[in-house]
């Protein structure tokens, strides 16, 4: 039996390098294959993770609310991503639920005059609109051939994060710092042993 990987500050934080909003979020999810590791445990990461994402909320959102629907969107986008990436059959039920929440009229950016230059003025989201901005992006990667054909699986049989790969390049881990480094040291590892059980012959 494989040892368990110790679950540290690292693997427990947030990643928003998956390329996309909606990618950002199944990535709130670490180590699916093999011990999960929730992001989102309480609505303070939840708070911090919009935030970091521009996802400024109305005053009176109720978080516990945002919290249990949020992650109830990033598994259905999960399981759809995980089905066209393994060329599966995506479950009807989930598509039309994404495209449900995508219809909910999110505000339209406005302009305002600060200091005698002109920048965007915050948008307040409430619970449909935040979960309707995240599935517009979900159906604006999945329905992309192009973004398509570059959602990718990190190779790492225990993370199994998904991401966009850069264009025109393959890209086997989710991130060269983390997995693929992790992996060169187990194969490294692997090697050692392997010349331990079979030291060379001697001439």
């Amino acid at each position: 039996m494989a040892p368990r990987t110790r679950v540290t500050a690292a693997l427990r934080a947030q990643r928003f390098d998956a390329g996309s909003l909606a990618l950002n979020l199944i990535a709130t999810v670490g180590r699916r294959g093999s011990r999960r590791i929730e992001r989102l445990p309480d609505t303070a990461s939840l708070r911090s993770w919009c935030r970091t994402s521009r996802l400024d909320l109305d005053e009176g959102v109720d978080d516990a609310e945002l919290l249990e629907r949020i992650r109830h969107l990033r598994e259905q986008a999960y399981a759809l991503t995980r089905a066209v990436i393994r060329a599966e059959g995506v479950d009807e039920r989930d598509l039309e639920a994404i495209n449900t929440v995508a219809r909910f009229p999110t505000p339209a950016p406005c302009l305002v005059a600060v200091a005698g230059e002109v920048g965007f003025a915050p948008v307040r989201l409430s619970i449909e609109a935040v979960l309707s901005a995240i599935a517009r992006d979900f159906a604006h990667v999945l329905g992309s051939p192009e973004l398509r054909a570059r959602l990718h699986e990190c190779h790492s049989e225990e993370c199994r994060m998904i991401f966009l790969a850069p264009v025109g390049r393959e890209q086997r881990w989710c991130s060269k710092a983390q997995c693929g480094n992790r992996a060169k040291v187990a194969a490294h590892r692997a090697r050692a042993a392997q010349m331990r059980q079979d030291p060379p012959q001697a001439r």
